[in-house]
């Protein structure tokens, strides 16, 4: 017990003779670089949170950007039981209203779904599915068409997203 509380001493004097101070990494922050600006769209500050709880660990960075009346919503989504989120199987449906539909682009699965008369939806691309744990980007969007919103999903670089993102999964 001696050897425990002087060692406890020592390591507190160095601490404070060093000037060190602890320091966490904030897992968000790798990840808000990759929400990119986009030309002609104004876009607010990336901002990103951590759950880290029970066993279940959520990262989430969202960023907004906005064109007039047009907005979008992108967000990188990993963790825990992340796909359970996100339709994994293929779905393809549609009615006067609105449609879904899965496919593969560049090496991705993607589901996008449109609402027709409101003219919004979401993009939905599977980053990284493993055992336990995931990872998704996803585009919001309203007030373009299905083929803009997806034109504007790829200037985001979804392999390197993957690439960040599989490096915080197990």
């Amino acid at each position: 017990m001696k050897y425990f509380a002087t060692s406890v001493a020592i390591l507190i004097v160095v601490f404070f003779l060093t000037g060190s101070s602890l320091t966490f990494a904030d897992p968000t922050e790798n990840l808000k670089s990759l929400l990119v600006d986009l030309e002609g769209w104004e876009a607010e500050e990336a901002d990103g949170s951590s759950v880290d709880m029970g066993g279940v660990k959520v990262i989430n960075v969202a960023r907004s950007y906005s064109n007039g009346d047009y907005s979008l919503d992108v967000t990188i989504l990993l963790g825990s039981n992340v796909m359970i989120l996100g339709q994994t199987q293929e779905l393809n449906a549609e009615t006067e209203d609105g449609k879904v539909t899965t496919s593969d682009i560049d090496g991705f699965n993607v589901i996008q779904a449109f609402d027709k008369t409101e003219k919004d939806g979401s993009i939905v691309v599977t980053l990284e599915k493993k055992t336990a744990e995931g990872a998704m980007f996803i585009v919001s969007y309203e007030g373009i068409s299905e083929e803009e919103a997806l034109e504007i999903a790829k200037k985001f670089d979804w392999e390197k997203i993957k690439a960040v993102t599989g490096k915080m999964i197990k």
